[in-house]
């Protein structure tokens, strides 16, 4: 019983289950702190998009476009992770049964949040979780997450949404391309596909407007 109490110690600690379940909570409250920060600058990303579109400099809106994916793949990863792990919290009874296999049903769950950790080294929780979770089943269980081995279990889209490669222009120009749409601008490209001027598609509307409130201001004049 002894043995079996060191092999839990790293998951467990002095409270038993209940450590893991804070740790856990803690974590997600994170979560939703960072999804709400990377909102945040996706929609500030997007105005400024909007702005230098205006401003007729579609080039400088192309990079706006690569921090808008990178926030937009963030928060697609941080919902992943959430999801997992909600999913261990539900599952500790599975965490805590016997032996040092990590149990089929939560491989992937385990494999992703080591993986996700490793890739967020601002993220003092779910570091916590990774070393609880290494020491549960093993570092070569966990190396196979972190070094994305041979049989890993870790999600392929975790893997895309949390890689370093920046983003390449086709998802770029897609993006400019409906941000450009919703703004009334139809963009012109070189010949390697990349923006070199934008130029308005709402000219008639705005000159109907302009119309309008000229006429109201005549009437108005009349009164």
């Amino acid at each position: 019983m002894r043995k079996l109490r060191r092999v839990f110690k790293p998951l467990l600690g002095r409270s038993r289950s209940s450590s893991f379940r804070r740790l856990v909570q803690n974590a997600l409250e994170h979560l939703e702190t960072l999804k709400k920060l990377h909102h945040g600058r996706y929609v500030e990303d997007r105005k400024d998009t909007a702005r230098l579109l205006h401003e007729g400099l579609p080039k400088l809106a192309l990079s706006r476009c690569e921090q808008m994916i990178r926030h937009q793949n963030l928060m697609d990863a941080y919902g992943m992770m959430e999801g997992y792990l909600n999913l261990l919290r539900e599952r500790m009874h599975l965490l805590l049964a016997p032996g040092r296999e990590c149990p089929k049903e939560l491989e992937e769950a385990v494999s992703s949040v080591v993986f996700a950790a490793s890739r967020c080294e601002d993220f003092p929780e779910l570091q916590e979780i990774k070393s609880v979770l290494s020491s549960r089943f093993g570092t070569e269980f966990a190396a196979r997450a972190v070094e994305l081995r041979n049989n890993n279990t870790v999600n392929h889209s975790i893997m895309l949404k949390l890689s370093t490669r920046k983003p390449n222009l086709e998802s770029k120009m897609h993006l400019l391309r409906v941000i450009a749409s919703e703004n009334g601008f139809t963009l012109q490209l070189n010949d390697k596909g990349e923006p070199i001027s934008c130029t308005a598609t709402r000219q008639r509307k705005r000159g109907a407007t302009s119309t309008k409130r000229t006429y109201r201001t005549r009437s108005s004049s009349r009164k």
